[in-house]
């Protein structure tokens, strides 16, 4: 064999091999880039997507919400009534709990509940009436009294405000009436956050 064409041998040899292992190392090297490219990419697009269909299935789900109103014009709701407890007799302590024994001639001041009661209404005419109540003021606490009052149970309309001292009769004259209409009223007592609502009576306009 001549030294020319061992020479060509080798230098084929050494390019096969030169060639091999560069597609071997290049083939693994593309592939572990792919597949960390696939999962890279698929990953966040699913949780995405997922996300999403769960966002818009929420959004669905409120539209879809119907709140229904015609119980505010029902009959039977608008004859709902209001019935308060009395929950019974408030009790103070001293004025100061850190005065000496003996001190104080009353350490216990008992304060019960200020009363009033819806009379029957009077001086009646076609579009005019006198309303009148029954306060009993119990301590030293003045109040207010108002009339409420409508064609139906849930009244509507209100009268002034009249300051009331002590106990008696209240009276006040309101007009503008509806005539052969009848009518239900019921007075208010109020002494600061308390609220005493009385009892409801009717009446009906002359012709």
């Amino acid at each position: 064999m001549s030294k020319k064409v061992k020479i060509f041998s080798l230098i084929v040899v050494i390019s096969a091999i030169f060639i091999f292992v560069y597609y071997f190392s290049g083939s693994k090297k593309d592939e572990t880039t792919t597949k960390e490219s696939i999962t890279s990419t698929n990953i966040p697009v699913g949780n995405i997507t997922k996300e999403q269909s769960e966002f818009s299935k929420a959004l669905s789900d409120i539209k879809s919400i119907v709140i229904d109103t015609s119980i505010f014009s029902n009959q039977a709701y608008k004859t709902l009534r209001d019935h308060p407890i009395s929950l019974g007799t408030d009790i103070l302590g001293r004025n100061n709990p850190f005065d000496p024994i003996g001190v104080e001639d009353s350490f216990i001041e008992e304060i019960s509940s200020s009363e009033i009661q819806t009379l029957q209404p009077t001086k009646i005419t076609n579009n005019s009436v006198d309303l009148g109540a029954q306060v009993t003021i119990n301590g030293q606490n003045p109040g207010n009294v108002i009339f409420e009052y409508g064609i139906s149970e849930l009244f509507g309309q209100a009268t002034q405000i009249i300051p009331v001292e002590k106990s008696g009769v209240v009276i006040l004259k309101i007009t503008k009436l509806i005539p052969d209409t009848t009518y239900f009223v019921r007075a208010i007592l109020s002494q600061g956050a308390n609220i005493t609502p009385a009892n409801t009576m009717t009446f009906k306009t002359n012709k």
